[in-house]
């Protein structure tokens, strides 16, 4: 059990990886469309504005190279500006700070100053109904990559008290002798 088990927890931890690729993209693809000009440019003015809100200074690098993409009017096309996005650590800062400001995160908590419990969050990344289990059909769609005669016994060895779905405790075991 303890293969699968490895494979399992890092198919989770892939899961909640993904699920953060996708809401950075929606991040990024949210602060452009703040900053359009209501046409397809970037303002740059806007851009400034959106960091001094964050009590932010943007790096002068990527400033001189937003004044380089920029027109005469200061606005920078919106694909140019998504391909410099992809590449500006001050960008990339700024968006982070957003997203820990949305989610409640504490001001001066820094990155890394807590330990992030890896399987109640992927616990909640495949609880879909937000139920508080993980009922059969979730945890089969999940392990759908495994052989299909393991699925089944597994969540069966998993479920510990029997009721048909798995709580967070009992899916913690998956993580419990797996180094990750």
């Amino acid at each position: 059990m303890d293969t699968r088990c490895s494979r399992l927890s890092m198919a989770a931890l892939n899961h909640m990886k993904n699920r953060k690729s996708q809401k950075a993209r929606e991040g990024l693809e949210d602060f452009i469309a703040r900053c359009l000009d209501g046409g397809t440019s970037v303002q740059i003015d806007v851009v400034l504005e959106m960091f001094e809100s964050m009590d932010m200074e943007i790096d002068e690098k990527d400033l001189k190279k937003m004044e380089k993409l920029a027109d005469t009017d200061k606005n920078i096309q919106r694909a140019e500006f998504v391909e410099f996005a992809r590449h500006s650590c001050s960008l990339r800062s700024l968006l982070e700070k957003q997203s820990r400001s949305r989610l409640g995160t504490p001001r001066g908590s820094r990155r890394g100053s807590f330990k992030i419990d890896k399987a109640e969050a992927a616990f909640k990344a495949l609880d879909s109904d937000s139920s508080g289990y993980l009922e059969r059909e979730e945890f089969l769609n999940f392990t759908r990559s495994l052989p299909p005669g393991s699925r089944g016994p597994l969540f069966t060895s998993l479920d510990r008290d029997g009721n048909g779905k798995i709580d967070l405790e009992e899916f913690r075991r998956l993580f419990k002798n797996t180094k990750i």
